[in-house]
C-alpha cells in the first residue's frame, strides 16, 4: 500500500515551476511593449482611470465594472452588457496585436486574465508597466470573447 502513495506538491513548489517557465518572458514583454503606439497606450490607460461614481466611499474604476457582466436576459442587462462590449472593443483591437507579439496561447491568456480578475486594483498599480498591461490585455481579450459568447446566447 505504501508504494502507491502520492504526494501533492505545495504551493511554493508549484510557484517555482511556474517561475521557471517565465524566466525569459520579461524580455519578451519589454520587446512587445516597446512598439506600442501612444494611442494604443491611451486606450488601455483610460480603463485604469477613476469613474465619477463612488462605491462605499471609494472610487470605482472603469476596469472594475468590466470584471463581471449580467447573465440576465432582461433588456436593461442587455443594454449594460452592450455598453461594456463597446467599451472593450477599442482596447481589444490594441491588445490583440500585443498578445500576438508575446506568443501566448489560450492557456497563458486565461492564466493572466484570471489573475487580473481575482486581484484588486491596488496590487496592479504597484506592478511594473509591462506586467500590468500584459495582465490587462489578457483580461480584455478573455472577457471580450466571453461577453461576445454570452450576447450571442441571449439572442439565440
Amino acid at each position: 500500500m505504501k508504494d502507491n502513495q502520492y504526494e501533492c506538491p505545495t504551493s511554493n513548489i508549484i510557484e517555482e515551476i511556474i517561475k521557471e517557465e517565465f524566466v525569459g518572458f520579461d524580455e519578451v514583454l519589454k520587446d512587445a511593449f516597446s512598439d506600442i503606439s501612444a494611442s494604443s497606450f491611451r486606450k488601455l490607460c483610460h480603463l485604469f482611470c477613476a469613474d465619477s461614481e463612488k462605491e462605499n466611499g471609494k472610487e470605482k474604476y472603469m476596469i472594475s465594472s468590466l470584471k463581471n457582466f449580467s447573465q440576465s436576459t432582461k433588456l436593461k442587462s442587455i443594454k449594460e452588457n452592450s455598453k461594456k462590449l463597446l467599451l472593450m472593443k477599442d482596447s481589444y483591437d490594441a491588445c490583440k496585436s500585443l498578445i500576438a507579439k508575446t506568443g501566448l496561447d489560450n492557456q497563458g491568456i486565461q492564466y493572466f486574465a484570471f489573475r487580473f480578475k481575482r486581484s484588486d486594483h491596488f496590487q496592479f498599480k504597484r506592478m511594473a508597466m509591462e506586467k500590468r498591461y500584459i495582465h490587462l490585455c489578457c483580461f480584455i481579450l478573455f472577457q471580450y470573447k466571453k461577453l461576445q459568447d454570452h450576447m450571442l446566447l441571449v439572442f439565440f
